[in-house]
């Protein structure tokens, strides 16, 4: 994987991006997303460069595929965004359904996560953390 995208300086990257295709696309002025985009790089996580992975870049519940009748992943989809980062990247992304409205969420869809045989997001943190031997939070 010694050519498999960029080492190190993961979210100075990444923010990089995400400021310069806004700055690029942008149609009106909206000074929360100039704030935010003066705020990100100042608040790079201290121990960003500690932990080192490949990261998926869109990983959601819709890119993923489903066994049809075991409570399990079968396929992760969309890998085009993938590169070499921090594991955090990907965690933070799959936790944003708990935050974001619809369509690209699940606030106000779903009411109780454990009823739909969803985890909540303190147990999706509680797993990464076993599996992956990160301190989360």
């Amino acid at each position: 994987m010694e050519d498999f995208g960029k080492q190190g300086n993961y979210y100075t990257r990444q923010i990089a991006t995400w400021s310069r295709q806004y700055i690029n696309s942008k149609t009106s002025e909206i000074a929360e997303m100039n704030q935010l985009i003066d705020w990100l790089p100042k608040n790079i996580p201290k121990d960003s460069e500690s932990h080192f992975s490949v990261v998926h870049g869109d990983f959601r519940l819709d890119n993923v595929i489903f066994h049809p009748k075991e409570p399990r992943i079968l396929a992760v989809l969309d890998w085009e965004l993938s590169t070499l980062g921090h594991p955090f990247a990907d965690l933070s992304y799959i936790c944003q359904m708990y935050y974001v409205p619809p369509p690209y969420g699940l606030v106000g869809v779903i009411d109780d996560f454990k009823k739909e045989g969803l985890p909540t997001e303190q147990e999706v943190l509680e797993k990464y953390s076993q599996r992956t031997h990160i301190k989360v939070r």
